[in-house]
């Protein structure tokens, strides 16, 4: 046989063999009942649309004023009514009475953060909104949340006249490289998007299988040893219990640390995160909409319980965001020190929202008023800019 007859046998029999070992582990993981209904990180495209397209379906009455509301899981971790948005637009209505009131969107979702925002601007930008919120995480400044929730994909979505724009913001921060952007938009135009979403699907599920084969391997050999001593014997588990302070609901102080991020050390003017925030800001001003941004509460008593907080270094972070804001043409709602400890039930900053501290309800009354100023004043109340 000739070398390039034996070359394309070989190749064939090889995609054969993927082919059926892909097959095979699929088959493996349906067996198993191995499931994901988690959103994918290339799934939050499809997230936005779907949500933008639902609230297109019901058109606003005359003198309506619509907000898209974007916001990480501190936005949408409570049951329905007590979720911010919809707190917010029952707030709003209280406050106006007669008056039209605001329909807000819930467009929060766990993990989110401002390149997401900017990323998908074009897309939110359909709903022609009057105000855009944007819930500000400082925690959003840390290298950690980068590592888990980055999602260079979405730049995928961004329009063609936003291109150039985006390659000087410094995306590299969260892996996006100019060959990948290009790479992700030709997916997108090519109508290979869906697909994409199926196989990182896939590749969630085999991760949840390698998960669960780890936890068995860990245990396998300790039949002897307690729960506990076995949970700790694996350098993986330690690393949750240095990180995870006892009673579970509180980080310790290596894990505060790495959770604010650059926070606690002052944030400068030139942080990736800071100079995404404003270039999100001037995208939604750019496309007419007022932009409103509140920087989201944080537990700074937990932080000064630790020896961690030096109040000038989080004096210097709050106002270089500020001011990115306000030079971006948006307006700014400092939250970050709203809540004491017993008002976060958890050790990410969840707020609680049953007993003695209903953090959505306080904090969309300190949002509403701002919110109404704007209704009344905005440079981009409908019958203006729009």
């Amino acid at each position: 046989m000739k070398p390039a007859l034996r070359f394309a046998a070989f190749i064939a029999a090889f995609i054969a063999a993927l082919v059926l070992t892909l097959s095979w582990i699929r088959g493996g993981l349906d067996a198993a009942g191995i499931e994901t209904e988690a959103i994918t990180r290339h799934g939050v495209a499809n997230y936005y649309s779907d949500r933008v397209d639902a609230y297109l379906e019901h058109p606003l009455r005359e003198g309506q004023y619509r907000v898209a509301f974007l916001g990480d899981s501190m936005v949408v971790s409570y049951p329905a009514s007590h979720q911010i948005p919809a707190m917010v637009q029952r707030q709003v209505r209280k406050l106006r009475r007669s008056a039209p009131g605001a329909v807000v969107h819930n467009l929060g979702l766990a993990g989110t953060g401002v390149y997401d925002y900017y990323f998908m601007a074009d897309v939110i930008g359909r709903l022609d909104p009057d105000l855009v919120i944007i819930a500000f995480n400082l925690t959003s400044t840390s290298r950690d949340f980068q590592a888990a929730f980055s999602r260079p994909e979405l730049a995928g979505w961004v329009s063609a006249r936003r291109i150039v724009e985006t390659l000087f913001l410094p995306v590299n921060w969260i892996g996006l490289t100019a060959d990948r952007l290009f790479l992700y938009k030709g997916v997108i135009a090519s109508g290979g998007f869906d697909r994409w979403v199926e196989l990182n699907e896939e590749q969630m599920r085999v991760a949840q299988a390698r998960a669960r084969l780890e936890t068995a391997m860990a245990t396998r050999d300790a039949e002897d040893m307690s729960a506990e001593e076995r949970f700790r014997k694996r350098r993986g588990f330690w690393l949750l219990a240095r990180n995870n302070a006892k009673g579970g609901t509180r980080h310790t102080a290596h894990a505060t640390r790495n959770h604010l991020g650059a926070t606690l050390d002052g944030l400068e003017a030139d942080h990736p995160v800071v100079e995404t925030l404003g270039a999100a800001v001037r995208t939604y001003r750019d496309r007419g909409a007022d932009v409103l941004v509140y920087l989201n509460p944080v537990n700074i008593d937990h932080a000064a319980s630790l020896g961690l907080l030096d109040r000038e270094r989080l004096d210097q972070s709050i106002r270089i965001a500020s001011e990115e804001v306000t030079r971006s043409g948006g307006h700014v709602v400092d939250l970050h020190a709203l809540f004491p400890d017993d008002g976060f039930r958890d050790r990410s900053g969840h707020f609680t929202y049953e007993g003695k501290i209903n953090g959505p309800r306080v904090l969309a009354s300190k949002l509403a008023p701002a919110v109404v100023e704007l209704m009344q004043h905005g440079t981009a109340a409908r019958g203006g800019e729009k």
